[in-house]
């Protein structure tokens, strides 16, 4: 059976430690009982347990390092700081969800909005009864105030009636660079981040084909609520927003820990909102405004974000958009683990390219050596976080020939047919190999600017393998560069300016 990622309420947890799933060979799990306040769950597949370790340990490195600058209640973390000055200048990460907070609060006309952190302070300091609901509706409306953004310095005013609380995204951010983190940092094939029923997943599922996800009936706000429906995601995360184990109880009455940001009091209109949605910070936005909307307002803000939804209204009826279909849905372009950046990258330069010269060894262009062979070679471009994005040169078209440049195999194994019809070329006679890239990627589309690494990889029949970087800056700049030749490794000269 394979494992089900539950999206909701969760169950007790596993012992943490990395452990192979019963019942499949390259699976590996890890449950613990509280990261971020909530129960969660590890799954990797790949074929080493090692690698699947470091994974998992990158993965909540990288949730500490972000809680330092997400948690509201966390004395010292960024986002107190913040809450008590005016205007700030502000880490990269705090800048981008409060940027993309501040769009789904105008995008959602409101549903949802990232500065109720006034409203929220009344609800937690209520004992015996709910707030006043006048007072509740004054912290409302002086959150909808617009917060000042400046992306040329990272710097955000904070208007006097907005105190942030971003939990209704920044959880799923920060599902989402978890995931990113643990699938760079070792060579899985896959992996899934489950926080407190907030999941990303990527890559080769446990069954090979997609990620099972189950959705616990929300008319049962247990622990463990059977499951309604499963269904299969692939590089996609969903998100839940609703009643349950986390209600407040206040004299004894249950309310919603989500509130309706058009007045303060907590949501009552529907009682569940799954999304499914390319990363998990749209889903977990998109879900948290969706509970507060009526049904059908929910379902089509959803899909018009891009999403699907299910939403459970509160007398029980189920409500679905169009492209759930048992939640087999996947977004139209799925999550891309990209660093924060304060604005939208520059574009590549019309006009210019980037022309580089490889020269093969010595003795490959005299070729009188009747024991040496001619090397073959992969020249390809990965982005500043080592993902790939065009291969330039492919010298060698049998698989088996590939396969001995095991760096660039290992990057694009599952694309190799499709890159070899588009660039496979016979080994030259002089062994040079002038190579022109106007700077689009495999799928023929323009990057922007930025920092890149060029790779060079050969292999030879009786000879070595080498492989080299180069890092390069594409910007408004041109540049020349020479890269010496080694015996076996061949030397090249990079040109970046605009093409003659």
């Amino acid at each position: 059976m394979t494992p089900l990622v539950f999206t909701g309420a969760l169950g007790a947890a596993l012992i943490p430690v990395i452990a192979p799933a019963a019942d499949r060979a390259g699976v590996w799990t890890l449950s613990e009982p509280n990261v971020l306040g909530a129960p969660a769950k590890f799954i990797v597949t790949g074929l080493d347990e090692a690698a699947a370790a470091a994974a998992v340990s990158a993965a909540r490195a990288e949730i500490d390092r972000l809680e330092s600058i997400f948690n509201s209640r966390r004395l010292g973390s960024e986002l107190v700081a913040l809450n008590a000055a005016s205007s700030m200048v502000v880490s990269p990460e705090l800048f981008e969800v409060i940027e993309r907070a501040e769009a789904m609060r105008i995008a959602s006309g409101g549903a949802y909005n990232g500065g109720l952190g006034e409203a929220l302070r009344l609800w937690r300091d209520a004992e015996h009864s709910a707030p006043d609901a006048a007072l509740l509706q004054a912290a409302a409306d002086a959150a909808t105030a617009p917060v000042g953004l400046d992306p040329a310095t990272r710097t955000v005013t904070r208007p006097s009636g907005v105190l942030f609380a971003l939990d209704g995204i920044a959880k799923g951010y920060i599902v989402d660079k978890a995931l990113c983190a643990g699938l760079a940092a070792a060579p899985v094939k896959g992996m899934a981040v489950d926080i407190g029923g907030e999941v990303a997943c990527q890559g080769l599922a446990p069954d090979g084909l997609s990620w099972k996800v189950g959705v616990p009936d929300p008319t049962q706000p247990a622990a463990i609520a059977p499951v309604l429906a499963q269904g299969q995601l692939r590089d996609a995360a969903i998100a839940t927003s609703g009643r349950g184990p986390r209600d407040r109880v206040i004299g004894g009455k249950p309310y919603s820990a989500t509130l309706s940001p058009m007045t303060g009091q907590a949501a009552r209109q529907n009682i569940s909102a799954t999304v499914i949605a390319k990363s998990a910070m749209e889903a977990d936005a998109l879900a948290t405004a969706a509970l507060v909307m009526p049904p059908a307002q929910g379902l089509s803000f959803v899909e018009r974000m891009g999403g699907q939804a299910r939403i459970t209204s509160l007398d029980g009826l189920v409500h679905r958009t169009s492209g759930w279909a048992g939640l087999a849905a996947e977004p139209a372009a799925a999550l891309t683990c990209q660093a924060p950046s304060a604005a939208a990258p520059a574009k590549w330069n019309a006009d210019w390219a980037v022309e580089i010269v490889y020269t093969a060894p010595d003795r490959a262009i005299n070729r009188r050596d009747a024991d040496f062979r001619p090397p073959y070679m992969a020249m390809w471009i990965t982005d500043g976080q080592n993902r790939p994005v065009r291969t330039l040169v492919l010298v060698g078209r049998d698989e088996r020939w590939q396969k001995d440049n095991y760096i660039w195999w290992g990057m694009y194994k599952d694309r190799a047919p499709k890159l070899v019809d588009l660039r496979s070329t016979a080994t030259q006679l002089d062994g040079t190999y002038p190579t022109y890239w106007p700077g689009y990627n495999d799928d023929w589309k323009f990057i922007p600017q930025g920092e890149y690494i060029l790779h060079i990889e050969t292999s030879r029949e009786r000879g070595q393998h080498t492989y080299r970087t180069v890092k390069i800056t594409l910007g408004k700049d041109g540049f020349k560069t020479v890269v010496p030749k080694s015996a076996e490794g061949g030397g090249m000269q990079l040109t970046y300016g605009k093409r003659d």
